[in-house]
């Protein structure tokens, strides 16, 4: 069950789904879609999706232009090599990698803390009937 008090846009964009094998990782924002045995591999592809997204919606450059590659040994051979990302595009990545991973353990600091204020306010409800049921009459 989602915690509203702890629920936000994460656990939509990135969902973990138990198999018999062990956990699936499904990342999933902006219309892209990328399942993951592990969680490490998710958010650097979730990071992905938002940091493309971003520079796209922005007119940044992604990557550098393709090249053409000739062949060393046969100079007929000729092909189109991709261009590599730009350095803006992977500290951004970077950074976003970061504020995931620092969203994330906020979330679990505040999860953890949670159980714990659910505990004690069971204890408190529970002696609080005690007290009301022990309760003398005459007493407002």
């Amino acid at each position: 069950m989602i915690d509203n008090r702890t629920a936000s846009v994460i656990d939509q964009a990135l969902k973990t789904h138990d198999t018999p094998v062990g956990p699936l990782f499904v990342a999933q924002r902006h219309g892209r879609i990328k399942k993951c045995f592990s969680r490490d591999t998710a958010i650097r592809y979730l990071a992905f999706f938002m940091t493309t997204w971003a520079f796209e919606a922005s007119g940044f450059q992604c990557r550098h232009p393709d090249v053409l590659a000739v062949h060393s040994l046969n100079p007929e051979l000729n092909c189109w090599q991709r261009g590599g990302v730009t350095h803006e595009y992977f500290m951004a990545h970077q950074r976003c990698v970061r504020r995931l991973r620092r969203i994330l353990a906020r979330k679990r600091a505040m999860q953890k803390w949670c159980e714990k204020w659910d505990a004690m306010h069971d204890r408190f409800v529970k002696e609080v009937d005690k007290l009301q049921a022990s309760k003398p009459e005459g007493v407002r």
